[in-house]
């Protein structure tokens, strides 16, 4: 064996005293009850450390689809965009940050209500910097244009569930104003000295307000020709048996308007009798006369399933009714994955594995670090026969070991033994 793997012969003395790191057992003792002296004091530091406050409580994180969990504070791993705004806040961030409607962030702005550019002001709500909500853009993208041409298209004018209006520009002269037909029924008024306008002589009936379209006049002869003009025509049948009556034409002849020449007083009492005359097969000569009109338009009807704010003051009410700031930040929840994070105690028996972990650490360090300063640093060798590191030495207790007087090395040793 001896031939293969060179063993030295001492390594087979089984009665071999250990070989001692040091030549003083106090240095031993003094260099071991230090190590275990800086274990203790690691230990017990360590432990003080890892209970104080600022150590006692550690963030624990785990990733989430839900962005709520109890206990937990969640916020999204990416960013949203929702009413042209982009962030990476969280649904109770978003609450805390977003301004509610007022007079300070509602703001009047032109939109374009027709491909022909005709345009109309609404207002648009400013949540946050960059972060606009517009009551007009959402209902319009909503909205559904029906078609009405020839005025033929039967029921275009309304839609179950919708407000319709006729889509501008309003090119047949007929009121002239963004009312629908609902609306015209209860805007109509009575004749009376606010709803009358003397004009070339006669008095004029406006049933839908001075700056609005007068009650028009249409001849009979042709009427019967088209729908939009019969129900017109019916003015020359009620007009008869009104000797006051005259035709004034307006607008450089396109919009005719019935008169009534003579005082006030009695064109009040005459056009109060023209609109309660008995109603025929096509209606009433007062709201179905005046408001049927508005059943009809050459570019068709634009049906909303709400109608956008046209005030300020509706503005507000509706912005904060509509989107208040849960309803701004709701996309937010959907906005997953989600980190959620608490703070959470740390056990007892962690803060001691730590604490235990670290002493064990610092035994070790200090420990090797003793153990260097024994190996290196050791007496000088007295054996005037050995040649050896100091590493190798041992006791030697032969009283013939001729000048090794109180330890020598293995080989030393050795050769002594055998001399």
């Amino acid at each position: 064996m001896t031939t293969i793997i060179p063993i030295p012969i001492f390594f087979y003395d089984v009665k071999a005293v250990a070989k001692p790191y040091s030549s003083s057992n106090r240095v031993v003792c003094l260099l071991s009850a230090l190590l275990y002296l800086f274990t203790i004091i690691a230990f017990v530091g360590t432990l003080t450390f890892y209970t104080s406050p600022s150590q006692r409580f550690t963030t624990e994180t785990i990733i989430s689809s839900k962005w709520q969990m109890d206990d937990y504070k969640c916020t999204p791993l990416q960013s949203a965009t929702f009413h042209g705004f982009t962030t990476d806040w969280g649904y109770e961030q978003c609450l805390s940050n977003i301004h509610k409607a007022d007079s300070s962030n509602v703001f009047r702005v032109t939109k374009t209500t027709s491909s022909s550019g005709t345009t109309e002001d609404h207002y648009d709500y400013r949540f946050y910097d960059g972060g606009i909500v517009s009551l007009y853009d959402i209902g319009y993208a909503s909205s559904v244009l029906q078609t009405d041409p020839v005025h033929e298209v039967f029921n275009a004018w309304s839609r179950p569930g919708y407000s319709c209006y006729r889509e501008p520009p309003l090119t047949n002269g007929v009121f002239n104003i963004a009312m629908n037909y609902s609306e015209c029924l209860t805007s109509i008024i009575q004749p009376s000295e606010e709803s009358l306008v003397l004009a070339s002589g006669s008095y004029l009936f406006y049933p839908l307000g001075r700056n609005t379209s007068c009650y028009s006049a249409t001849p009979v002869a042709g009427a019967n020709t088209d729908t939009y003009n019969r129900g017109h025509g019916r003015l020359g049948d009620a007009g008869t048996t009104c000797t006051t009556c005259t035709i004034i034409h307006m607008m450089n002849g396109e919009e005719r308007c019935l008169g009534i020449t003579s005082n006030l007083t009695d064109a009040i009492a005459t056009w109060t009798r023209i609109i309660n005359t008995p109603a025929d097969s096509y209606g009433n000569f007062y709201s179905d006369f005046v408001c049927n009109q508005l059943k009809y338009s050459s570019n068709g009807f634009r049906c909303w399933l709400k109608d956008p704010p046209t005030t300020l003051e509706h503005a507000i009410e509706e912005y904060n009714t509509q989107y208040p700031p849960e309803t701004i930040c709701a996309p937010l929840k959907q906005n997953a994955p989600f980190q959620c994070s608490r703070r959470v105690e740390t056990s007892l028996i962690m803060r001691l594995s730590l604490s235990l972990a670290s002493a064990q650490a610092i035994f070790s360090i200090i420990g090797l670090f003793f153990v260097y300063m024994l190996t290196w640093y050791k007496p000088a060798n007295k054996c005037p026969l050995c040649r050896s590191r100091p590493v190798d030495l041992v006791e030697v207790e032969d009283p013939s070991n001729k000048g090794c007087t109180f330890m020598c090395c293995d080989e030393c040793k050795f050769r002594l033994s055998s001399a």
